[in-house]
């Protein structure tokens, strides 16, 4: 599994292929080359933080579009209209959030954590 680096220039394509991060899992998130490399706040909460993880800056692989993605699926809204995105298959999240209030360009914002995804072929494949 590779790790992005945080000095990365925004606007990049992801090199590889990435996947559940979950060891049992082995479900392709995204293609490679289909997502590209944004900074924007975080607003994926978790439970028993002691710091709102909203106020942060973070590193995320953005698609304009939900079909872009291969296994997917999404959370009823919270926090308004907000909808986490977890993997279809194993339904684990968060691994990213949509907010349907924020455009880039003019086009909607699916936002994958890059620090929440297994990247290129993940080493529990049989």
């Amino acid at each position: 599994m590779s790790i992005i680096n945080c000095d990365a220039t925004e606007g990049i394509k992801n090199a590889e292929t990435l996947y559940c991060p979950y060891p049992k899992c082995k479900s392709v998130i995204l293609l490679k080359d289909m997502g590209v490399l944004v900074y924007r706040k975080n607003k994926i909460s978790y439970k028993n933080d002691n710091v709102s993880s909203s106020d942060t800056m973070s590193t995320f692989w953005t698609v304009s579009s939900p079909f872009v993605f291969e296994n997917l699926g999404f959370s009823k809204n919270i926090e308004g209209n907000i909808k986490f995105l977890a993997c279809a298959d194993c339904d684990r999240g968060p691994l990213g959030y949509y907010d349907p209030n924020v455009l880039n360009n003019g086009e909607e914002e699916y936002l994958l954590a890059t620090d929440k995804v297994a990247y290129g072929i993940p080493s529990n494949l049989d």
